[in-house]
């Protein structure tokens, strides 16, 4: 499948917050040649306004960040975007869906992706796959895949040794307009102590 659009679709608790999440991984990929748009909501919007603008977004691939917060809504949301749209792809990533992913497959037959542990390599080698035209999950670490009902999930990726490649100065720059970021324990941590302090006030 040659690919056209892919979006990172993040659902926030709150209007005033960013996810960090979509946003490592569009800088991480834009670093390496791949376009990927940011889709923000908050799960305060209506379903049907969230829906629309996604589908009307036209997007060949499209990733959720799923959280404790809007798990639920994702999982609505999915299902439905796969009865307008059966010809994209839907994958998930985030820690409500990494813990248990062969459960998660089973009773949402609609995900044909998922992305556990790190994901900023794994998605990387699943797009590059995608945009080259193999759909191909074989051999990518951290990816689980449903096809036609047969659930394969590959061995955990190893994490990044060298943190300081994840930022880059465009992501920084993009930073400093949000107003508040939800971050993973993890994605805390991959931030100087002087860096994630400034993160976390209102800007």
């Amino acid at each position: 499948m040659d690919i056209q659009k892919l979006s990172l679709i993040a659902l926030n608790s709150k209007f005033i917050h960013s996810n960090l999440a979509v946003r490592y991984l569009s800088s991480y990929l834009q670093n390496k040649n791949i376009k990927a748009y940011i889709l923000e909501f908050s799960i305060n919007d209506s379903f049907d306004s969230i829906i629309k603008k996604i589908y009307l977004s036209n997007s060949d691939v499209m990733a959720f960040s799923c959280y404790i917060w809007n798990r639920e809504l994702v999982m609505k949301l999915g299902s439905s975007l796969k009865k307008v749209m059966p010809d994209s792809i839907i994958v998930l990533g985030g820690p409500e869906v990494s813990y248990d992913v062969e459960s998660t497959m089973k009773e949402n037959p609609w995900i044909d992706y998922i992305i556990f542990g790190e994901g900023e390599e794994t998605f990387y080698e699943f797009a590059s796959r995608l945009k080259s035209g193999r759909e191909s999950a074989q051999n990518i670490d951290g990816l689980a895949c449903n096809k036609n009902g047969i659930i394969h999930i590959n061995k955990l990726r190893n994490p990044i040794s060298d943190l300081d490649r994840l930022l880059s100065h465009m992501f920084l720059l993009t930073a400093w307009r949000v107003k508040y970021f939800i971050m993973k324990p993890q994605e805390a941590a991959r931030l100087n102590a002087n860096i994630a302090s400034l993160l976390w006030r209102r800007v």
